[in-house]
């Protein structure tokens, strides 16, 4: 259900007051049109310094004063302020019918004419000629959701090269375009909080160079995670202490990754379901020192791009999705660089089991009989277990149907030698032995 506004009558004399029920203050709106957080006593000194006489006695013979804060108790009541990625200023009424005030707002960075030689001379050789496209375009489309506010789905955008190669300067120049406002969601995506208000006041959510884990468990959490922030602009709100509201709430994710395997591994696994949701780009080292496209000194660096990126944005704005790049869902479809999909690939679960299954299942035999195995992943863990890489096998197949899901993405990526068939009602699995090349 989409987000309404609502409309409330502003005090002639002062800014709107907004009183809220969570802590029992009032949020107070000043002329540059944000808003404070203010006590009753405070508010008074602002009614009183724009000409309301506080202290006099009005309507009932209550202070002029007490009847403001009054009416915003009964008319203003909000259940929830602060700022809010992708909205603007002001009040309105979210999906479940909880009552917003929105304090702060960011808008992406104004377009404007010119030219950008350093910045493209940097996303080119950062990226290369076709990654750029798919990187521009991607944020191409996270721009015009930020300035239509219309809460578009987008991908994760995973950025993975060596140490200092300049991938983390590209999520910097991601977080200007989009407003200025980042905030770090790794945490929150691998389920080691649920507090996320923090992420939800800001429309970059910059995951970089974490010291994250590798462990199946918690990459899965985060795969889960990437998934819902990718198809739902719908967020459940929950600050510390604060009964959760759901909002909808703007956000695109980007990702830095060093491209050692332990960094590459805190990608979730990559199966059919989450593959359309990242974006796999490989980076290369940007040309540094003297003269360079990275000179060396950061705050002059940082100052020369900074002073191209309103041209970079009318670049970025006016760039046309070639018919083969569209995506219905996403203005852009996924891309993931050949050379990274397949470590991952080779890095995987289902990678493990099989070469557990090569080492133990695909023994010489009776070359008549093409199957190694002709059973049900119960069976095949069982057998699997029963040998000598037991321990290693039992925390590999740690979950129910480990076994069976893993077979499910054998026969995904080896169709010819993994395949399922039912038997009598029970998923029976035929496990072909690899075919030897015939020598030349």
């Amino acid at each position: 259900m989409a987000s309404k506004p609502f409309a409330l009558e502003s005090d002639p004399q002062v800014g709107p007051i907004y009183f809220d029920t969570r802590t029992a203050t009032y949020w107070l709106q000043i002329p540059s049109g944000r808003y404070l957080n203010l006590a009753g006593s405070d508010v008074k000194l602002h009614l009183q310094n724009s000409g309301m006489f506080v202290n006099e006695p009005g309507r009932h013979e209550m202070k002029n004063g007490d009847t403001a804060l009054i009416r915003s108790q009964i008319d203003r009541c909000i259940d929830y302020a602060g700022p809010l990625a992708g909205w603007p200023v002001g009040p309105f009424t979210a999906a479940g019918g909880a009552k917003i005030l929105v304090t702060q707002e960011a808008r992406p960075l104004p377009a404007v004419e010119g030219d950008c030689p350093a910045l493209e001379k940097y996303t080119g050789e950062l990226l290369g000629a076709e990654q750029s496209q798919f990187a521009l375009l991607w944020l191409k489309f996270a721009r015009e959701s930020a300035i239509r506010r219309d809460f578009r789905q987008r991908q994760l955008l995973a950025l993975c090269g060596p140490s200092g190669c300049g991938k983390s300067l590209f999520q910097q120049i991601v977080t200007e375009l989009l407003g200025g406002r980042v905030a770090s969601p790794y945490r929150y995506m691998t389920g080691q909080t649920n507090f996320n208000a923090d992420l939800c006041e800001a429309e970059h959510w910059c995951i970089e160079d974490e010291a994250a884990s590798v462990d199946i468990r918690t990459r899965r959490a985060f795969g889960q995670a990437i998934k819902q922030a990718c198809v739902n602009s719908l967020v459940s709100l929950h600050a510390k202490g604060r009964k959760a509201i759901t909002v909808n709430v703007y956000k695109s994710i980007t990702v830095t990754l060093n491209s050692e395997a332990e960094n590459l591994l805190i990608m979730p696994p990559m199966d059919e379901s989450i593959m359309d949701k990242i974006m796999l780009l490989k980076c290369e080292p940007v040309s540094q020192g003297p003269g360079q496209t990275i000179t060396g000194n950061r705050e002059r660096d940082w100052k020369k791009f900074k002073a191209e990126l309103p041209a970079f944005a009318q670049k970025i704005d006016a760039m046309d999705c070639p018919k083969d790049y569209r995506s219905v869902r996403y203005g852009v479809k996924h891309y993931h660089h050949p050379e990274l999909y397949e470590r991952l690939c080779d890095m995987s679960q289902e990678t493990r089991l099989l070469e557990f299954i090569e080492q133990f299942i695909c023994e010489p035999s009776d070359e008549c009989e093409p199957f190694a195995f002709r059973k049900s992943a119960t069976d095949l863990e069982i057998r699997l277990k029963s040998t000598v890489a037991g321990f290693a096998v039992d925390r590999l197949l740690h979950f129910p149907n480990a076994c069976g899901t893993y077979l499910g993405r054998l026969s995904n990526r080896l169709p010819d030698r993994f395949k399922s068939v039912k038997l009598h009602g029970k998923t029976v699995w035929q496990i072909q032995k690899e075919k030897n090349e015939s020598p030349v």
